[in-house]
């Protein structure tokens, strides 16, 4: 959806005494194309909802005339100034120095963000297994008859699994548990 916003821009003017030759201000028309965006779309005009939509900023001032809430740079080009806009940015602090990074598994251990709905906040986390961790590994499964084709693979993959766990660690449980889900037929076999 497009609306066509015209403003008159007065360029020059003077103030005119009574009885002299009056000077022409120069007034030019502006067109400005706007592509309503997202922002503008909010049904009532409440500056927490929206700041809710990711990139939407809310114009202060008191005197405005336009809508509040648009694009930061879209409230500017409309006579709001920068110091009256509120668009939160997202921040990131990653506190490095409170810990032993030689015995930490994971680092950072404390990061302290802002962050706005919608708009994704990225950072680092650096993980580092320690050696010869214990590791618990417990396969709990339905044996219901519709459940047989993935005991089959769980089967089959079991010596490779036990192969990876002892290269991992000398500190490993492996186990298994099982369980039916449904015990009507045709989910359960009996035999007699």
């Amino acid at each position: 959806m497009k609306v066509l916003l015209v403003f008159l821009t007065v360029i020059q003017s003077q103030q005119i005494s009574f009885g002299e030759k009056p000077e022409i201000a120069d007034v030019r028309l502006q067109r400005h194309e706007h592509e309503l965006s997202e922002c503008e779309n909010i049904k009532e005009e409440v500056c927490s909802l929206c700041l809710q939509i990711p990139g939407c900023a809310w114009c202060t001032l008191k005197d405005y005339e336009h809508t509040r809430c648009d694009k930061e740079a879209n409230l500017i080009k409309l006579g709001c100034p920068g110091n009256h806009t509120i668009n939160p940015k997202q921040n990131v602090t990653v506190d490095n120095e409170s810990h032993d990074a030689s015995t930490s598994q994971i680092l950072p251990k404390k990061v302290t963000l802002t962050a706005r709905v919608g708009e994704p906040v990225t950072f680092t986390v650096h993980v580092r297994p320690a050696e010869n961790y214990p590791v618990d590994l417990y396969f709990l499964m339905d044996l219901s008859k519709t459940m047989q084709d993935d005991l089959g693979n769980l089967k089959s993959l079991a010596g490779n699994i036990s192969t990876k766990l002892r290269e991992l660690t000398s500190k490993r449980r492996l186990a298994f548990g099982s369980f039916v889900d449904k015990v009507v037929p045709p989910f359960v076999k009996y035999e007699l």
